[in-house]
């Protein structure tokens, strides 16, 4: 399990923060996320043992919310940090941030891959980039009763 969770989980962030510093960081986001999303369907029967194993080995726990899960999180906090200088995003904090769409995007991997699987990722991934960059509000205008 060891070596499986860092295979499936980690590739190199520097290349991809470079793209993001070159081109639009929500195209490099997507790509990025849908290769993720494709390498845990692909692998899901070591995903589910390593969910299992999780809870009764302390090494495994530590490997993957000690270092993987913090270590995307911060990747996703430098794309964020970047594009807030770049002037794309707003400027709040990045951890927040990046938490949050971790956690929107979890939630839609377990979703595809355990309860609606005929979901078309790229297009759902998509849907949550829409909400998590612009919200699910409209614009308020001076609306009168």
């Amino acid at each position: 399990i060891h070596d499986i969770i860092p295979a499936i989980m980690q590739q190199s962030f520097d290349e991809i923060l470079k793209q993001c510093q070159e081109s639009d960081p929500k195209k490099v986001v997507k790509e990025l996320l849908l290769r993720k999303a494709e390498a845990i369907s692909q692998n899901l029967h070591c995903m589910k043992i390593m969910a299992m194993e999780v809870h009764y080995h302390d090494d495994i726990k530590e490997e993957y919310f000690g270092r993987i899960v913090p270590g995307f999180i911060k990747f996703l906090e430098s794309i964020y940090s970047n594009g807030v200088k770049r002037g794309i995003f707003r400027d709040m904090d990045p951890h927040a941030a990046a938490r949050s769409f971790v956690g929107m995007f979890a939630f839609l991997v377990l979703d595809k891959n355990l309860i609606y699987t005929h979901l078309d990722m790229s297009h759902e991934l998509d849907v949550i980039m829409d909400i998590y960059l612009n919200g699910v509000s409209i614009p308020f205008v001076n609306i009168k009763d």
